[in-house]
């Protein structure tokens, strides 16, 4: 789990919402993300998650860094250093 201060949660979720909504948060299963999100943890840490909003009567959600990786796209580290 990937915890990020609240400026870079949000440029996170700026830079990965328009590509990842719409994909599977697992492929090669088809589960599509919905949205993504920011959950505050202690200390002001922020973690920003992809959220499939109901699929077979449970919510699915990952971290952003383990679903970009999955999509073999820019880690979230890398998007904050550029």
């Amino acid at each position: 789990m990937e915890l990020y201060n609240i400026e870079n949660a949000q440029t996170l979720q700026e830079y990965y919402s328009p590509i990842l909504i719409g994909l599977s948060i697992e492929p090669p299963k088809n589960y599509p993300i919905t949205s993504l999100e920011i959950h505050e943890y202690e200390g002001n840490q922020f973690r920003v998650i992809c959220r499939v909003a109901e699929y077979a009567g449970a919510t699915i959600i990952d971290d952003v860094a383990s679903v970009a990786e999955r999509h073999n796209m820019i880690s979230p580290n890398e998007v904050l250093e550029n």
